[in-house]
């Protein structure tokens, strides 16, 4: 299983995404999409739906701070943007940069 991965839109203010794939996140998210992107982390899963059932229990944790306004991606993926680091990794990035 590809892994799943959080990644910031950059815009106005930054985005954050997560989601999982069975390809890589410059496959899933082509052209346009992925120059938007940083990739921030990825975690491997032994199946689809042990990737599923995080994703899931993270957005339900986490849906405060789901993004409410005009659609940033053109394709999929809207529905798992935050406007919130909900996973904390801006300052794991910086700190490793």
């Amino acid at each position: 299983m590809t892994p799943a991965s959080t990644c910031e839109s950059h815009g106005a203010a930054p985005l954050y995404k997560i989601g999982i794939t069975n390809r890589t996140v410059a496959e899933r998210f082509e052209g346009a999409d992925f120059a938007k992107m940083t990739v921030l982390k990825e975690w491997e899963y032994a199946s689809g739906y042990d990737a599923r059932e995080q994703e899931q229990f993270i957005i339900n944790e986490c849906s405060d701070h789901l993004y409410d306004g005009p659609d940033v991606l053109n394709l999929k993926g809207n529905t798992e943007l935050f406007d919130t680091d909900i996973l904390g990794l801006d300052a794991v990035v910086t700190a490793n940069a």
